[in-house]
């Protein structure tokens, strides 16, 4: 490659939105790859619940989620977990006691 290129090159690089402002402070960033990570998790969990028919947790882990996506500006997979946790609650009868009061 000629130098010119990799000068070009490197400036195309350079112009690329970063995943993170520059502005942003290392909690943050921390922060984010935490709710990501349980965001994980929660999906890994509600694997196992569905195998044992536990409805109630899978229930909990769709609101979980959405609460989770909420927090990281992910709005179409949040809106996914909502409507999944609104269709479980439907299903489920209730119990008298707050989701909220329970965890």
């Amino acid at each position: 490659m000629a130098d010119g290129e990799l000068k070009d090159m490197e400036h195309f690089f350079d112009m690329l939105p970063s995943p993170f402002n520059e502005t942003e402070s290392e909690a943050h960033k921390t922060s984010v790859v935490a709710l990501e990570v349980a965001v994980q998790n929660l999906e890994e969990a509600g694997t196992y619940f569905t195998k044992v028919d536990c409805k109630e947790r899978v229930r909990d882990i769709y609101y979980l989620q959405a609460r989770l996506y909420h927090s990281l500006g992910k709005t179409a997979e949040r809106n996914k977990c909502a409507m999944l946790f609104r269709q479980h609650n439907q299903e489920l009868p209730s119990q008298g006691v707050p989701l909220i009061t329970r965890l």
